[in-house]
């Protein structure tokens, strides 16, 4: 039987993430993204980045960050995006996704925070209480192609008073990410 568990991402798993996204993107996608996700891994403290990785007899076979969100008008509002996130092609659709997303929510809710941000695909999202209207009221530096991808999930029972202008950790800085 085989084992799988998901834990925290190090840097000895980068060659695994590298490879995760090389499969999971199409060609020459793979590679940007990857270079991201490790960028994520190394940043450091909880604070900046969190990764965590489905390992199944050692191998690395979906990946999800959390990394910290700059609210610029209110620094106490504690937010975090979450991205990049893979599953390896071949295991699409077989729950490993929503797994290791739930996870890390999870995770962020004990830690207190009260916002997390994604820009994907609306009815990927939705299953776990993204919205895009309050996406709206978190302001990105980046025109985004399809805004209604811009999605938030409330964590916490926190009001956001105002529209808030949104800093990223170095690694999603890049505009060829967005």
């Amino acid at each position: 039987m085989k084992k799988n568990t998901i834990r925290s991402a190090t840097a000895e798993d980068n060659e695994g993430l590298k490879e995760l996204y090389v499969d999971a993107f199409p060609k020459g996608e793979g590679e940007v993204v990857s270079e991201i996700a490790i960028a994520l891994t190394e940043s450091g403290t909880d604070r900046d980045a969190l990764s965590f990785v489905v390992d199944v007899d050692n191998q690395i076979i979906a990946h999800v960050s959390f990394s910290a969100v700059k609210c610029n008008e209110d620094s106490s509002i504690v937010s975090y995006c979450l991205a990049p996130l893979a599953v390896r092609k071949s295991l699409h659709k077989t729950g490993y996704g929503t797994k290791i997303v739930q996870y890390g929510l999870d995770y962020l809710k004990n830690k207190n925070t009260d916002v997390v941000l994604v820009y994907g695909d609306p009815n990927y999202y939705g299953r776990f209480g993204f919205v895009a209207d309050l996406g709206k009221n978190f302001i990105v530096p980046y025109e985004l192609e399809y805004d209604f991808g811009w999605q938030g999930l409330r964590l916490s029972e926190r009001k956001i008073s105002s529209t808030q202008h949104c800093t990223f950790v170095t690694a999603l800085s890049d505009q060829k990410y967005w």
